[in-house]
């Protein structure tokens, strides 16, 4: 019984290491697509800059 449960755990923690392996890439993958994308589409930063200000309180 013990040494399924080990077996069970070893496989599971092996699984939880690639999920976040997958995860990790998936982020990155991501973070890289909203820079490029950012750098093709600069006016709509700027944009989103220029609407927050406007609702923003001047300290």
């Amino acid at each position: 019984m013990n040494e399924e449960y080990t077996k069970l755990n070893q496989a599971n923690t092996k699984q939880q290491k690639e999920i976040d392996l997958i995860r990790k890439e998936i982020s990155n993958r991501t973070q890289n697509q909203l820079k490029e994308f950012a750098k093709k589409n600069p006016e709509i930063g700027l944009q989103k800059n220029k609407e927050n200000k406007k609702y923003s309180p001047s300290l």
